[in-house]
Protein backbone atom coordinates (compact mmCIF):
# COMPACT_ATOMS: atom_id res chain seq x y z
CA UNK A 1 0.00 0.00 0.00
CA UNK A 2 2.89 1.96 0.70
CA UNK A 3 4.18 2.22 -2.59
CA UNK A 4 0.82 2.65 -3.88
CA UNK A 5 0.53 5.84 -2.19
CA UNK A 6 4.41 6.93 -3.48
CA UNK A 7 2.79 6.72 -6.57
CA UNK A 8 -0.49 8.53 -6.39
CA UNK A 9 2.02 11.31 -4.41
CA UNK A 10 4.43 11.72 -7.04
CA UNK A 11 1.65 11.62 -10.26
CA UNK A 12 -0.57 14.36 -7.68
CA UNK A 13 2.29 16.70 -7.75
CA UNK A 14 2.85 16.15 -11.53
CA UNK A 15 -0.45 17.05 -12.13
CA UNK A 16 -1.25 19.89 -10.20
CA UNK A 17 1.85 21.61 -9.33
CA UNK A 18 3.03 22.90 -12.49
CA UNK A 19 2.73 26.42 -14.18
CA UNK A 20 -0.20 25.20 -16.88
CA UNK A 21 -2.31 23.67 -13.90
CA UNK A 22 -1.92 26.67 -11.14
CA UNK A 23 -2.89 29.65 -14.04
CA UNK A 24 -5.99 27.68 -15.10
CA UNK A 25 -7.11 27.18 -11.43
CA UNK A 26 -6.43 30.66 -10.91
CA UNK A 27 -8.48 31.89 -13.85
CA UNK A 28 -10.85 29.64 -13.33
CA UNK A 29 -11.67 30.51 -10.14
CA UNK A 30 -11.67 34.59 -10.40
CA UNK A 31 -13.96 33.54 -13.54
CA UNK A 32 -16.19 31.83 -11.16
CA UNK A 33 -16.01 34.54 -7.94
CA UNK A 34 -16.74 37.42 -10.54
CA UNK A 35 -19.66 35.66 -12.30
CA UNK A 36 -21.52 34.84 -8.68
CA UNK A 37 -20.97 38.64 -7.90
CA UNK A 38 -22.27 40.22 -10.94
CA UNK A 39 -25.08 37.59 -11.86
CA UNK A 40 -27.20 37.84 -9.13
CA UNK A 41 -28.50 34.13 -7.97
CA UNK A 42 -32.53 34.10 -8.35
CA UNK A 43 -34.36 33.86 -4.52
CA UNK A 44 -36.91 31.11 -3.70
CA UNK A 45 -39.99 32.74 -3.73
CA UNK A 46 -41.35 33.67 -0.22
CA UNK A 47 -44.93 32.35 0.22
CA UNK A 48 -47.26 34.45 2.35
CA UNK A 49 -50.86 34.93 3.16
CA UNK A 50 -52.33 38.24 1.71
CA UNK A 51 -53.28 40.04 4.83
CA UNK A 52 -55.02 43.59 4.55
CA UNK A 53 -53.79 45.22 8.22
CA UNK A 54 -50.99 46.17 9.72
CA UNK A 55 -51.66 45.23 13.18
CA UNK A 56 -51.76 42.23 14.64
CA UNK A 57 -55.39 42.37 16.11
CA UNK A 58 -57.12 43.58 12.66
CA UNK A 59 -54.92 41.02 11.20
CA UNK A 60 -56.65 38.09 13.25
CA UNK A 61 -59.93 39.50 13.20
CA UNK A 62 -59.95 39.92 9.36
CA UNK A 63 -58.57 36.05 8.88
CA UNK A 64 -61.39 35.12 11.32
CA UNK A 65 -64.54 37.09 9.96
CA UNK A 66 -63.60 38.53 6.75
CA UNK A 67 -65.15 37.20 3.33
CA UNK A 68 -63.21 39.22 0.81
CA UNK A 69 -61.66 37.07 -1.78
CA UNK A 70 -58.89 39.78 -2.19
CA UNK A 71 -56.72 38.32 0.29
CA UNK A 72 -56.40 35.45 2.37
CA UNK A 73 -59.63 34.90 5.01
CA UNK A 74 -60.47 31.83 6.88
CA UNK A 75 -63.80 31.57 4.71
CA UNK A 76 -61.67 31.35 1.58
CA UNK A 77 -59.15 28.80 2.88
CA UNK A 78 -61.86 26.77 4.61
CA UNK A 79 -63.15 26.58 0.86
CA UNK A 80 -60.07 25.34 -0.58
CA UNK A 81 -60.05 22.60 2.04
CA UNK A 82 -63.77 21.65 0.83
CA UNK A 83 -62.92 21.83 -2.66
CA UNK A 84 -60.18 18.95 -1.54
CA UNK A 85 -63.07 17.19 0.14
CA UNK A 86 -65.47 17.71 -2.68
CA UNK A 87 -62.73 16.22 -4.93
CA UNK A 88 -63.12 12.71 -3.07
CA UNK A 89 -66.61 12.45 -2.92
CA UNK A 90 -66.73 13.44 -6.78
CA UNK A 91 -65.02 10.11 -6.77
CA UNK A 92 -66.91 8.29 -4.56
CA UNK A 93 -70.45 8.71 -6.26
CA UNK A 94 -71.69 6.15 -8.07
CA UNK A 95 -72.68 8.16 -11.61
CA UNK A 96 -70.77 10.73 -13.28
CA UNK A 97 -73.64 13.17 -14.18
CA UNK A 98 -71.52 15.04 -16.85
CA UNK A 99 -71.63 11.33 -19.20
CA UNK A 100 -75.53 10.90 -18.34
CA UNK A 101 -76.28 13.87 -19.98
CA UNK A 102 -73.77 13.19 -23.22
CA UNK A 103 -75.49 9.38 -23.15
CA UNK A 104 -78.91 11.18 -23.24
CA UNK A 105 -77.57 13.86 -26.15
CA UNK A 106 -76.48 10.48 -27.95
CA UNK A 107 -80.03 8.57 -27.14
CA UNK A 108 -82.01 11.46 -28.61
CA UNK A 109 -79.59 11.43 -32.35
CA UNK A 110 -80.45 7.70 -32.07
CA UNK A 111 -84.36 8.16 -30.95
CA UNK A 112 -85.21 10.89 -33.28
CA UNK A 113 -83.53 8.59 -36.09
CA UNK A 114 -81.50 11.87 -37.43
CA UNK A 115 -79.15 10.21 -39.30
CA UNK A 116 -81.92 7.42 -41.17
CA UNK A 117 -83.67 10.87 -42.13
CA UNK A 118 -80.83 12.98 -43.38
CA UNK A 119 -79.85 10.09 -45.77
CA UNK A 120 -83.70 10.06 -46.62
CA UNK A 121 -84.07 13.35 -47.66
CA UNK A 122 -80.72 13.12 -49.74
CA UNK A 123 -81.55 10.25 -51.05
CA UNK A 124 -85.38 9.97 -51.78
CA UNK A 125 -86.34 13.44 -51.18
CA UNK A 126 -88.70 12.37 -48.29
CA UNK A 127 -88.04 13.81 -45.05
CA UNK A 128 -90.12 14.09 -41.67
CA UNK A 129 -87.84 17.82 -41.64
CA UNK A 130 -89.40 18.69 -45.40
CA UNK A 131 -93.14 16.96 -44.53
CA UNK A 132 -94.60 20.11 -44.28
CA UNK A 133 -93.79 23.92 -44.72
CA UNK A 134 -92.77 25.36 -42.85
CA UNK A 135 -89.60 22.86 -42.75
CA UNK A 136 -88.74 22.35 -39.32
CA UNK A 137 -85.37 20.84 -38.05
CA UNK A 138 -85.75 21.47 -34.01
CA UNK A 139 -84.85 17.75 -33.42
CA UNK A 140 -81.57 18.21 -34.98
CA UNK A 141 -81.23 22.01 -32.90
CA UNK A 142 -82.35 20.70 -30.00
CA UNK A 143 -79.24 18.15 -30.49
CA UNK A 144 -76.64 20.91 -31.06
CA UNK A 145 -77.93 22.99 -27.96
CA UNK A 146 -77.73 20.42 -25.95
CA UNK A 147 -74.18 19.43 -26.75
CA UNK A 148 -73.20 23.43 -26.75
CA UNK A 149 -74.31 22.92 -23.11
CA UNK A 150 -72.48 19.99 -21.88
CA UNK A 151 -69.30 21.09 -24.04
CA UNK A 152 -69.78 24.19 -21.94
CA UNK A 153 -69.98 22.79 -18.53
CA UNK A 154 -67.54 20.38 -18.63
CA UNK A 155 -65.13 23.21 -19.92
CA UNK A 156 -66.04 24.61 -17.25
CA UNK A 157 -65.15 22.37 -14.64
CA UNK A 158 -62.43 22.06 -12.56
CA UNK A 159 -59.39 19.52 -12.15
CA UNK A 160 -61.08 16.67 -11.07
CA UNK A 161 -64.77 17.30 -10.43
CA UNK A 162 -66.35 14.70 -13.06
CA UNK A 163 -65.23 11.65 -13.34
CA UNK A 164 -65.51 11.47 -17.08
CA UNK A 165 -62.22 10.42 -18.58
CA UNK A 166 -61.72 12.57 -22.01
CA UNK A 167 -58.31 13.28 -23.88
CA UNK A 168 -57.72 16.50 -25.34
CA UNK A 169 -57.85 15.37 -29.09
CA UNK A 170 -61.30 13.78 -28.25
CA UNK A 171 -62.53 16.87 -26.72
CA UNK A 172 -61.29 19.00 -29.04
CA UNK A 173 -63.09 16.85 -31.65
CA UNK A 174 -66.24 17.29 -29.85
CA UNK A 175 -66.40 20.59 -29.53
CA UNK A 176 -65.48 21.46 -33.29
CA UNK A 177 -68.90 18.88 -33.88
CA UNK A 178 -71.12 21.10 -31.76
CA UNK A 179 -69.99 24.11 -33.05
CA UNK A 180 -70.89 23.29 -36.92
CA UNK A 181 -74.30 21.94 -35.73
CA UNK A 182 -74.73 25.01 -33.89
CA UNK A 183 -73.94 26.91 -37.13
CA UNK A 184 -75.44 25.04 -39.21
CA UNK A 185 -78.72 24.64 -37.57
CA UNK A 186 -78.63 28.69 -37.43
CA UNK A 187 -78.64 29.14 -41.16
CA UNK A 188 -82.36 30.58 -42.66
CA UNK A 189 -82.02 28.39 -45.51
CA UNK A 190 -83.37 25.15 -43.90
CA UNK A 191 -82.38 22.60 -47.31
CA UNK A 192 -78.82 24.14 -47.47
CA UNK A 193 -78.59 23.01 -44.00
CA UNK A 194 -79.33 19.72 -44.37
CA UNK A 195 -77.29 19.75 -47.58
CA UNK A 196 -74.58 20.90 -45.18
CA UNK A 197 -75.52 18.21 -42.37
CA UNK A 198 -75.44 15.43 -44.75
CA UNK A 199 -72.17 16.14 -46.46
CA UNK A 200 -70.66 16.01 -42.73
CA UNK A 201 -73.25 13.23 -41.74
CA UNK A 202 -70.06 10.85 -41.10
CA UNK A 203 -69.85 13.78 -37.36
CA UNK A 204 -72.85 11.52 -35.92
CA UNK A 205 -71.46 8.61 -36.40
CA UNK A 206 -68.23 9.94 -34.69
CA UNK A 207 -70.50 11.54 -32.09
CA UNK A 208 -71.71 7.86 -31.20
CA UNK A 209 -68.19 6.80 -30.05
CA UNK A 210 -68.40 8.72 -27.21
CA UNK A 211 -70.25 6.21 -25.38
CA UNK A 212 -67.26 4.54 -25.34
CA UNK A 213 -65.31 7.44 -23.01
CA UNK A 214 -64.23 5.94 -19.72
CA UNK A 215 -65.24 6.56 -16.24
CA UNK A 216 -62.48 7.08 -13.25
CA UNK A 217 -63.18 4.48 -10.54
CA UNK A 218 -61.30 4.71 -7.49
CA UNK A 219 -61.84 1.72 -4.65
CA UNK A 220 -63.66 3.60 -1.38
CA UNK A 221 -61.00 2.01 0.65
CA UNK A 222 -57.75 4.05 -1.38
CA UNK A 223 -60.73 7.96 -1.27
CA UNK A 224 -61.30 6.49 2.72
CA UNK A 225 -56.77 6.60 2.77
CA UNK A 226 -56.32 9.99 1.05
CA UNK A 227 -59.11 11.37 3.81
CA UNK A 228 -57.35 9.99 6.83
CA UNK A 229 -54.08 10.83 5.51
CA UNK A 230 -54.02 14.04 3.73
CA UNK A 231 -57.89 15.56 4.98
CA UNK A 232 -58.02 14.76 8.44
CA UNK A 233 -54.27 15.26 9.23
CA UNK A 234 -54.86 19.10 7.64
CA UNK A 235 -57.57 19.80 9.95
CA UNK A 236 -56.26 18.56 12.97
CA UNK A 237 -52.93 20.62 12.12
CA UNK A 238 -55.15 23.82 11.04
CA UNK A 239 -56.70 23.63 14.14
CA UNK A 240 -53.38 23.72 16.31
CA UNK A 241 -52.85 26.77 14.00
CA UNK A 242 -55.87 28.09 15.11
CA UNK A 243 -55.24 28.07 18.84
CA UNK A 244 -51.57 29.02 18.31
CA UNK A 245 -53.41 32.53 16.37
CA UNK A 246 -55.49 32.74 19.73
CA UNK A 247 -52.69 32.54 21.74
CA UNK A 248 -50.96 35.81 19.84
CA UNK A 249 -54.13 37.53 19.94
CA UNK A 250 -54.64 37.02 24.01
CA UNK A 251 -50.90 38.28 24.19
CA UNK A 252 -51.71 41.07 22.17
CA UNK A 253 -52.38 44.41 25.25
CA UNK A 254 -54.25 46.64 22.93
CA UNK A 255 -55.90 47.66 19.19
CA UNK A 256 -52.14 48.89 18.11
CA UNK A 257 -50.13 45.97 19.03
CA UNK A 258 -47.43 45.31 16.52
CA UNK A 259 -44.32 43.11 18.36
CA UNK A 260 -46.14 40.10 17.22
CA UNK A 261 -47.87 40.79 13.54
CA UNK A 262 -44.82 38.53 11.69
CA UNK A 263 -46.08 35.77 14.02
CA UNK A 264 -49.84 36.06 13.13
CA UNK A 265 -48.90 36.64 9.92
CA UNK A 266 -46.62 33.49 9.89
CA UNK A 267 -49.40 31.26 11.20
CA UNK A 268 -51.87 32.28 8.49
CA UNK A 269 -49.38 31.41 5.78
CA UNK A 270 -49.19 28.06 7.51
CA UNK A 271 -52.87 27.80 7.51
CA UNK A 272 -52.76 28.51 3.58
CA UNK A 273 -50.18 26.32 2.75
CA UNK A 274 -51.79 23.75 4.83
CA UNK A 275 -54.57 23.82 2.46
CA UNK A 276 -53.12 24.28 -0.71
CA UNK A 277 -50.88 21.23 -0.14
CA UNK A 278 -53.95 19.16 1.05
CA UNK A 279 -55.46 20.29 -2.64
CA UNK A 280 -52.69 19.51 -3.95
CA UNK A 281 -51.77 16.34 -2.52
CA UNK A 282 -55.44 14.85 -3.31
CA UNK A 283 -55.42 15.87 -6.81
CA UNK A 284 -51.68 14.40 -7.25
CA UNK A 285 -52.93 11.18 -5.68
CA UNK A 286 -55.80 10.77 -7.98
CA UNK A 287 -53.83 11.99 -10.92
CA UNK A 288 -51.17 8.81 -10.50
CA UNK A 289 -53.60 6.86 -10.77
CA UNK A 290 -55.48 8.52 -13.81
CA UNK A 291 -52.29 8.53 -15.64
CA UNK A 292 -51.98 4.66 -15.17
CA UNK A 293 -56.02 4.21 -16.16
CA UNK A 294 -55.41 6.04 -18.78
CA UNK A 295 -52.50 4.84 -20.39
CA UNK A 296 -50.18 8.12 -20.11
CA UNK A 297 -52.16 9.78 -22.64
CA UNK A 298 -52.81 14.08 -22.71
CA UNK A 299 -56.25 14.89 -20.60
CA UNK A 300 -58.38 17.87 -21.03
CA UNK A 301 -58.82 19.68 -17.87
CA UNK A 302 -55.77 17.51 -16.05
CA UNK A 303 -52.82 19.10 -15.43
CA UNK A 304 -50.15 17.20 -17.04
CA UNK A 305 -47.24 16.94 -14.61
CA UNK A 306 -44.99 14.00 -14.83
CA UNK A 307 -45.36 11.00 -12.60
CA UNK A 308 -42.41 11.99 -11.16
CA UNK A 309 -42.92 14.97 -10.19
CA UNK A 310 -46.34 14.35 -8.71
CA UNK A 311 -44.58 11.83 -6.45
CA UNK A 312 -41.94 14.51 -5.27
CA UNK A 313 -44.67 16.46 -4.34
CA UNK A 314 -46.41 14.35 -2.68
CA UNK A 315 -43.67 12.71 -0.34
CA UNK A 316 -43.39 17.18 0.57
CA UNK A 317 -47.21 17.31 1.03
CA UNK A 318 -47.81 14.30 2.99
CA UNK A 319 -44.33 15.65 5.43
CA UNK A 320 -45.47 19.05 5.65
CA UNK A 321 -49.30 18.69 6.64
CA UNK A 322 -47.80 15.68 9.40
CA UNK A 323 -45.65 17.78 10.79
CA UNK A 324 -46.30 20.17 13.32
CA UNK A 325 -43.28 21.65 14.01
CA UNK A 326 -42.61 22.70 10.27
CA UNK A 327 -43.60 26.79 9.00
CA UNK A 328 -43.24 27.36 5.55
CA UNK A 329 -41.35 30.56 6.62
CA UNK A 330 -38.46 28.66 7.66
CA UNK A 331 -38.50 26.02 5.10
CA UNK A 332 -38.93 27.00 1.39
CA UNK A 333 -38.05 24.58 -1.61
CA UNK A 334 -34.70 24.59 -2.68
CA UNK A 335 -33.77 25.94 -6.19
CA UNK A 336 -31.16 24.41 -8.43
CA UNK A 337 -28.35 25.61 -7.14
CA UNK A 338 -30.71 27.59 -3.90
CA UNK A 339 -31.57 27.21 -0.49
CA UNK A 340 -34.47 27.71 1.66
CA UNK A 341 -34.00 30.99 2.25
CA UNK A 342 -35.75 33.76 0.52
CA UNK A 343 -32.66 35.88 -0.30
CA UNK A 344 -29.45 34.87 -1.36
CA UNK A 345 -27.08 33.26 1.15
CA UNK A 346 -23.45 31.91 1.64
CA UNK A 347 -24.81 28.61 0.54
CA UNK A 348 -26.48 29.76 -2.78
CA UNK A 349 -22.85 31.24 -4.28
CA UNK A 350 -21.19 28.10 -3.33
CA UNK A 351 -23.79 25.80 -4.96
CA UNK A 352 -23.75 28.54 -7.79
CA UNK A 353 -19.71 28.45 -8.04
CA UNK A 354 -19.73 24.59 -7.84
CA UNK A 355 -22.03 24.05 -10.63
CA UNK A 356 -20.23 25.43 -12.98
CA UNK A 357 -17.00 23.66 -11.65
CA UNK A 358 -18.26 20.51 -11.72
CA UNK A 359 -18.51 20.60 -15.16
CA UNK A 360 -14.86 21.66 -15.09
CA UNK A 361 -14.00 19.25 -12.61
CA UNK A 362 -15.11 16.01 -14.69
CA UNK A 363 -13.03 17.35 -18.41
CA UNK A 364 -10.02 17.79 -15.96
CA UNK A 365 -10.55 14.38 -14.70
CA UNK A 366 -10.97 13.17 -18.35
CA UNK A 367 -7.66 14.88 -18.88
CA UNK A 368 -5.65 13.46 -15.52
CA UNK A 369 -7.06 9.88 -17.37
CA UNK A 370 -5.60 10.57 -20.32
CA UNK A 371 -2.41 12.13 -18.69
CA UNK A 372 -1.54 9.27 -16.50
CA UNK A 373 -2.25 6.28 -18.78
CA UNK A 374 -2.63 7.64 -22.13
CA UNK A 375 0.76 9.80 -22.12
CA UNK A 376 2.56 7.99 -19.64
CA UNK A 377 1.97 5.01 -21.67
CA UNK A 378 3.20 6.14 -24.84
CA UNK A 379 6.33 8.14 -23.84
CA UNK A 380 7.44 4.84 -21.60
CA UNK A 381 6.76 6.43 -18.08
CA UNK A 382 4.94 3.25 -17.45
CA UNK A 383 7.02 0.63 -18.40
CA UNK A 384 10.10 2.21 -16.40
CA UNK A 385 7.75 2.46 -13.21
CA UNK A 386 7.00 -1.40 -13.74
CA UNK A 387 10.52 -1.96 -14.10
CA UNK A 388 11.55 -0.84 -10.83
CA UNK A 389 9.98 -4.14 -9.17
CA UNK A 390 6.26 -2.41 -8.12
CA UNK A 391 3.60 -4.77 -9.43
CA UNK A 392 0.97 -3.91 -12.34
CA UNK A 393 -1.80 -3.66 -9.56
CA UNK A 394 -0.32 -0.79 -7.64
CA UNK A 395 1.26 0.99 -10.51
CA UNK A 396 -2.79 1.07 -11.60
CA UNK A 397 -4.23 1.82 -8.18
CA UNK A 398 -1.65 5.20 -7.60
CA UNK A 399 -2.12 6.60 -10.63
CA UNK A 400 -6.13 5.96 -10.39
CA UNK A 401 -5.69 7.74 -6.45
CA UNK A 402 -3.75 10.45 -8.29
CA UNK A 403 -6.46 11.13 -10.35
CA UNK A 404 -9.09 11.25 -7.09
CA UNK A 405 -6.83 12.99 -5.07
CA UNK A 406 -6.24 15.79 -7.65
CA UNK A 407 -10.05 16.21 -8.97
CA UNK A 408 -11.32 16.11 -4.69
CA UNK A 409 -8.40 18.93 -4.04
CA UNK A 410 -9.22 21.13 -6.77
CA UNK A 411 -12.94 20.75 -5.57
CA UNK A 412 -12.65 21.15 -1.64
CA UNK A 413 -10.16 24.59 -2.47
CA UNK A 414 -12.41 26.00 -5.03
CA UNK A 415 -15.73 25.00 -2.56
CA UNK A 416 -13.93 26.55 0.36
CA UNK A 417 -12.92 29.43 -1.18
CA UNK A 418 -16.40 30.23 -2.91
CA UNK A 419 -18.02 29.82 0.91
CA UNK A 420 -15.76 32.10 2.46
CA UNK A 421 -15.77 34.48 -0.57
CA UNK A 422 -19.98 33.87 -0.49
CA UNK A 423 -20.25 33.87 3.16
CA UNK A 424 -18.46 38.28 3.02
CA UNK A 425 -20.95 39.14 0.08
CA UNK A 426 -23.82 37.30 1.75
CA UNK A 427 -25.40 36.38 4.77
CA UNK A 428 -25.58 32.71 6.36
CA UNK A 429 -28.66 30.82 6.18
CA UNK A 430 -30.13 30.30 10.08
CA UNK A 431 -32.39 27.56 9.67
CA UNK A 432 -32.35 24.00 8.33
CA UNK A 433 -33.84 23.57 4.42
CA UNK A 434 -36.30 21.53 3.44
CA UNK A 435 -35.40 18.68 0.95
CA UNK A 436 -37.15 15.65 -0.62
CA UNK A 437 -33.89 13.05 -1.99
CA UNK A 438 -36.59 10.46 -3.07
CA UNK A 439 -36.20 8.21 -0.06
CA UNK A 440 -39.96 8.11 -0.01
CA UNK A 441 -40.44 10.42 3.20
CA UNK A 442 -39.07 14.08 3.32
CA UNK A 443 -36.82 15.13 6.42
CA UNK A 444 -35.06 18.55 7.35
CA UNK A 445 -31.27 18.75 5.95
CA UNK A 446 -28.82 21.29 7.45
CA UNK A 447 -27.32 23.54 4.66
CA UNK A 448 -23.84 22.49 5.31
CA UNK A 449 -24.78 19.11 4.47
CA UNK A 450 -26.62 19.76 1.91
CA UNK A 451 -23.37 21.80 0.23
CA UNK A 452 -21.55 18.22 1.38
CA UNK A 453 -24.15 16.14 -0.79
CA UNK A 454 -23.39 18.12 -4.08
CA UNK A 455 -19.67 17.88 -3.46
CA UNK A 456 -19.53 14.33 -3.63
CA UNK A 457 -22.19 14.43 -5.94
CA UNK A 458 -19.43 15.52 -8.23
CA UNK A 459 -16.48 13.25 -7.16
CA UNK A 460 -18.60 10.23 -7.84
CA UNK A 461 -19.42 12.10 -11.74
CA UNK A 462 -15.53 12.17 -11.63
CA UNK A 463 -14.92 8.82 -10.69
CA UNK A 464 -17.32 7.21 -13.31
CA UNK A 465 -15.90 9.44 -16.69
CA UNK A 466 -12.07 9.23 -15.17
CA UNK A 467 -12.46 5.01 -15.52
CA UNK A 468 -14.40 5.42 -18.68
CA UNK A 469 -11.58 7.09 -20.25
CA UNK A 470 -9.18 4.35 -19.18
CA UNK A 471 -11.64 2.13 -20.44
CA UNK A 472 -11.59 3.89 -23.99
CA UNK A 473 -7.71 4.61 -24.11
CA UNK A 474 -7.10 0.75 -23.63
CA UNK A 475 -9.06 0.04 -26.77
CA UNK A 476 -6.40 1.22 -28.73
CA UNK A 477 -2.81 3.23 -28.97
CA UNK A 478 -4.44 6.22 -30.60
CA UNK A 479 -4.65 7.89 -27.02
CA UNK A 480 -5.38 11.20 -28.33
CA UNK A 481 -7.97 9.89 -30.65
CA UNK A 482 -9.54 8.26 -27.84
CA UNK A 483 -9.32 11.30 -25.34
CA UNK A 484 -10.99 13.06 -27.51
CA UNK A 485 -13.61 10.71 -28.18
CA UNK A 486 -14.24 10.21 -24.19
CA UNK A 487 -14.92 14.34 -24.28
CA UNK A 488 -17.11 13.85 -27.13
CA UNK A 489 -18.90 11.42 -25.43
CA UNK A 490 -19.49 13.31 -22.16
CA UNK A 491 -20.67 16.55 -23.69
CA UNK A 492 -23.11 14.58 -25.86
CA UNK A 493 -24.36 12.24 -22.84
CA UNK A 494 -24.67 15.98 -21.31
CA UNK A 495 -26.34 17.19 -24.16
CA UNK A 496 -28.69 13.83 -24.69
CA UNK A 497 -29.96 14.66 -21.01
CA UNK A 498 -31.64 17.49 -21.39
CA UNK A 499 -32.76 16.63 -24.44
CA UNK A 500 -34.01 13.03 -23.95
CA UNK A 501 -34.07 12.90 -20.45
CA UNK A 502 -37.61 10.36 -19.78
CA UNK A 503 -36.88 8.12 -22.71
CA UNK A 504 -36.60 4.76 -21.38
CA UNK A 505 -33.64 3.43 -23.84
CA UNK A 506 -31.39 6.96 -22.62
CA UNK A 507 -32.36 6.87 -19.29
CA UNK A 508 -30.60 3.07 -18.57
CA UNK A 509 -27.36 4.47 -19.66
CA UNK A 510 -25.06 4.71 -16.39
CA UNK A 511 -23.64 7.81 -16.90
CA UNK A 512 -27.31 9.22 -17.20
CA UNK A 513 -28.30 12.30 -14.34
CA UNK A 514 -30.60 14.82 -14.28
CA UNK A 515 -28.58 17.81 -12.43
CA UNK A 516 -24.80 17.63 -13.34
CA UNK A 517 -23.73 18.06 -9.71
CA UNK A 518 -25.96 15.97 -7.85
CA UNK A 519 -25.30 12.22 -8.62
CA UNK A 520 -26.25 10.99 -4.92
CA UNK A 521 -29.93 12.83 -5.80
CA UNK A 522 -31.82 15.40 -4.31
CA UNK A 523 -30.42 18.70 -5.58
CA UNK A 524 -34.08 20.00 -6.66
CA UNK A 525 -37.24 18.58 -5.15
CA UNK A 526 -38.36 16.91 -8.48
CA UNK A 527 -34.45 15.60 -10.06
CA UNK A 528 -32.59 12.93 -8.95
CA UNK A 529 -30.02 10.05 -9.15
CA UNK A 530 -31.14 8.28 -12.08
CA UNK A 531 -34.08 9.04 -14.06
CA UNK A 532 -34.83 5.32 -14.66
CA UNK A 533 -37.46 2.32 -14.59
CA UNK A 534 -35.77 0.95 -11.40
CA UNK A 535 -35.56 4.50 -9.87
CA UNK A 536 -39.44 5.71 -11.00
CA UNK A 537 -40.25 4.57 -7.36
CA UNK A 538 -37.93 6.98 -5.69
CA UNK A 539 -35.08 4.12 -4.38
CA UNK A 540 -32.51 5.98 -3.65
CA UNK A 541 -30.47 2.98 -2.66
CA UNK A 542 -31.37 0.83 -5.96
CA UNK A 543 -29.48 3.93 -7.60
CA UNK A 544 -26.47 4.41 -5.29
CA UNK A 545 -26.08 0.21 -5.86
CA UNK A 546 -26.94 0.62 -9.48
CA UNK A 547 -23.55 3.12 -9.81
CA UNK A 548 -21.52 1.23 -7.61
CA UNK A 549 -21.94 -1.89 -9.31
CA UNK A 550 -21.10 0.05 -12.95
CA UNK A 551 -18.43 1.76 -11.82
CA UNK A 552 -16.71 -1.53 -10.03
CA UNK A 553 -17.88 -3.48 -13.34
CA UNK A 554 -15.97 -1.08 -15.19
CA UNK A 555 -13.08 -0.61 -12.94
CA UNK A 556 -12.18 -4.09 -12.77
CA UNK A 557 -12.73 -5.13 -16.63
CA UNK A 558 -10.50 -1.68 -17.27
CA UNK A 559 -7.82 -2.74 -15.21
CA UNK A 560 -7.43 -6.56 -16.86
CA UNK A 561 -7.55 -4.61 -19.82
CA UNK A 562 -4.97 -2.91 -18.98
CA UNK A 563 -2.67 -5.29 -17.94
CA UNK A 564 -3.29 -7.26 -21.11
CA UNK A 565 -2.17 -4.35 -23.04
Amino acid sequence: MKKVFQIAKYDFKRLMFNPITLVALVIILGVCFITGLVYRIPTTPLITATTESSTTRTVYKDFKISTKTSFDSKVKLDAIMSEAQDIIETQKSDSCFEYSNLISILDDIENKKIVIELQGQHDYHISKYTDHEPYDISDITSVASQLQTFVGNFQNLKEYQSRLIMTESEFSNLEQITNFLVETTAQTDVLKALEDLYDNINYFKVLQSYRNLKLLTIENSILAEFETKYIETATSKLTKIVHEMEKVFDETPNEYYTANLDEMKSLITNYKVVVEQTRQAIKNEIGIILRRVSGGHKLYNNENQSVETMQNTLIEAAFYISNDDVYYNQYQRPLNFGTASSSVTAYDHTYFIISIIGFLNILFGIFCAYKLFGRDRKNGKLDLLLSQKVKFGEVFAGKFFAIFFCTSFVLSCITVLSFIWGSILYAFLPNSIFAVFNLQSGYCIAPIFFLLLKVIGIELQVIFWAVFTIFMMNMSRKFELFFGISIAIFVLATIGNILLNGQLWYCLLPFVHIDLTSFLGGATMDSGFLVTSLYASGNFFISLAYYTVIVGLLYNFTRQLFRKN
